[in-house]
């Protein structure tokens, strides 16, 4: 899948799963989804040209956003070069390999929390999981369960499907947005709907 796909199925799984979150922690928990849904791709690189350069910035986007939060909540040096060292080591490795297991997201997860406060965990958790379970619907192997790989093979990564998966999530996360704007918690009234049947 594309990481705007990746971007939009983490933040509306999250805000499904979180659905009962604050004003507040629903914009701070969609930032960390936002963020956590592309992590796994920190090892995306293009081989032919601007490898190192790629590696740099990949590295700088996927710590904006945890760095941050490390800044706002003042946390100990040793916790920031953890996080840089961490990114590097996924971004040396091959494309849907460690950062695309469970064992990845545990530790990624594990370095996040350190960083930032207990609440924001199954903001990440969720998104990042999303992550993993779309590139599973992948043509190409995921090392879920690493190094094992495996991939069910039925949407191709910038196919049509996965644009149309893409913009159901984005659908998703509108609906529930205006819905909360206007006093509603969308996904709540979907299951007392489903319930009633």
């Amino acid at each position: 899948m594309n990481g705007k796909t990746h971007e939009a199925v983490g933040v509306a799984s999250a805000l499904i799963a979180m659905h009962g979150a604050g004003r507040k922690e629903m914009i701070i928990g969609c930032l960390v989804a936002s963020a956590a849904a592309t992590i796994p791709d920190v090892d995306l690189i293009d081989n032919r040209k601007g490898q190192g350069i790629q590696m740099v910035v990949e590295v700088i986007k996927q710590s904006m956003i945890p760095l941050g939060f490390a800044l706002y909540y003042r946390v100990e040096t040793a916790l920031v070069v953890g996080w840089i060292g961490l990114m590097i080591f996924l971004v040396l490795q091959p494309h849907r390999g460690f950062s695309h297991s469970i064992c990845g997201m545990v530790i990624t997860a594990g370095l996040f929390r350190a960083m930032t406060r207990e609440w924001l965990i199954p903001w990440y958790l969720v998104s990042y999981g999303s992550h993993l379970l779309l590139d599973l619907l992948n043509t190409k192997s995921v090392q879920i369960l690493w190094p094992k790989g495996f991939c069910f093979n039925w949407v191709k990564s910038g196919g049509i499907t996965d644009w149309v998966i893409g913009a159901i999530a984005s659908m998703v996360i509108v609906a529930i947005l205006i819905g909360r704007m206007q006093g509603l918690d969308m996904v709540q009234v979907l299951v007392e709907e489903v319930a009633k049947w």
